[in-house]
């Protein structure tokens, strides 16, 4: 079996994002590459505008929606992302440290 790319993720997360909001686990490497190719991106952390996060299913003005990139546990916990009306995506490009954290 061969690795998929950062690049093929990226234009995957891409693609996706063109149908509905895209939540992404990642770590920073395609984090990076994401930051190269996608306009849309909100990267959550303890900064984050809330407001956003609940809006998910309104598309920005480029048609597409936003994709939304949490690289800590913080980003996979306790966040209220919410899209309505548009079916959102979960992409999770990175391994969790153990069982209680995929929970």
């Amino acid at each position: 079996m061969t690795a998929i790319t950062e690049d093929d993720k990226a234009s995957f997360i891409q693609y996706q994002a063109c149908k509905g909001p895209v939540l992404v686990y990642c770590n920073n490497s395609l984090l990076q590459v994401l930051e190269k190719l996608v306009p849309n991106i909100i990267i959550v952390d303890e900064d984050v505008d809330h407001g956003l996060l609940r809006a998910l299913d309104t598309p920005c003005a480029d048609g597409q929606y936003h994709v939304v990139i949490g690289t800590t546990m913080f980003a996979m916990r306790g966040i209220d992302y919410r899209s309505a009306t548009v079916p959102m995506t979960l992409f999770v490009a990175k391994s969790f440290n153990n069982k209680r954290e995929t929970v």
